[in-house]
């Protein structure tokens, strides 16, 4: 029978024991370099959601600013861009997101592809998830907003605001074929608003223009100034100088040969409605 030498397998046991010491400590490292790496997601650049309640596409744009972390949010449906939000970054990959003036909170867990957590304001509570690529919403079905062939003709326009010097655009619809109708001035209520006062796919503007030039009005409606197709400041406006130019779409009417300029009505939502009773007075 052959002899085993003691002291080789005592190395051996001891080589073996050293080697599995080593494998633990090595998967041991390996498991928190991936913990690790889990944990150390940004959550910096842009990122875009839709709202399932109203079918509104959001966008949080998140950055840093010196050691303090700042959010801007987009709302593009309403036409509001760069709001003012508060942000808190946490080490475990949460973070929170407030608007007070809107009302507004958002609680989230940011990964390396989403940002997913829950919507509130109001009422309204949501799961919301943000992806870093652009999500583009579902067309949302407005049965009431015109449809071609119209009836009426159609033609967008430029007029002045002569006290403050920019030009404002517009779209007037006309009863076809006839001279010396009676006109309207539709002014749209609070915030940057385009002709159609357009908000989710709602064109409040757009369906009472074409309403009401079916019944033998000349309608104007125009873009706020500043905002699209429309000169000026709207940031620093104040309800007196909106008052200025609806004021110029009623002297713009009155120089339309189809417009009997004696007939000439403003409409007014919200605050179009204060700025209606403004002109009505002057």
């Amino acid at each position: 029978m052959k002899k085993t030498n003691p002291f080789l397998n005592n190395f051996m046991i001891i080589h073996c024991y050293d080697f599995w010491l080593n494998s633990r400590i090595y998967l041991a490292f390996l498991f928190l370099l991936v913990a690790n790496t889990s944990f150390c997601q940004s959550p910096y650049g842009d990122w875009f959601a839709t709202l399932k309640a109203a079918n509104l596409p959001l966008v949080f744009h998140i950055n840093k600013d010196g050691k303090r972390d700042r959010i801007t949010v987009d709302s593009p449906e309403q036409f509001a861009f760069d709001m003012p939000a508060e942000i808190s970054i946490y080490k475990n990959n949460t973070l929170q997101v407030e608007m007070q003036t809107l009302g507004v909170t958002y609680n989230g867990t940011y990964f390396k592809d989403s940002i997913r957590g829950v919507f509130k304001q109001g009422p309204i509570v949501e799961t919301l998830t943000f992806y870093p690529k652009k999500i583009e919403p579902k067309t949302a079905n407005r049965p009431q907003n015109p449809k071609a062939p119209y009836s009426y003709a159609r033609e967008e326009v430029k007029f002045k605001n002569l006290q403050d010097s920019f030009s404002l655009a517009g779209t007037i619809t006309l009863p076809k074929d006839k001279n010396n109708v009676p006109a309207i001035v539709l002014v749209s209520g609070s915030g940057p608003q385009n002709r159609d006062e357009e908000m989710m796919g709602h064109r409040p503007f757009w369906v009472l223009a074409d309403y009401l030039t079916n019944l033998g009005y000349a309608v104007l409606r125009y873009d706020d100034r500043g905002t699209f197709d429309s000169e000026g400041d709207f940031s620093a406006a104040t309800t007196l100088d909106f008052a200025g130019d609806a004021s110029a779409a009623v002297d713009y009417l009155k120089k339309r040969p189809e417009v009997d300029s004696t007939k000439i009505v403003v409409i007014g939502h919200s605050e179009g409605g204060l700025i209606a009773n403004i002109l009505g007075a002057s």
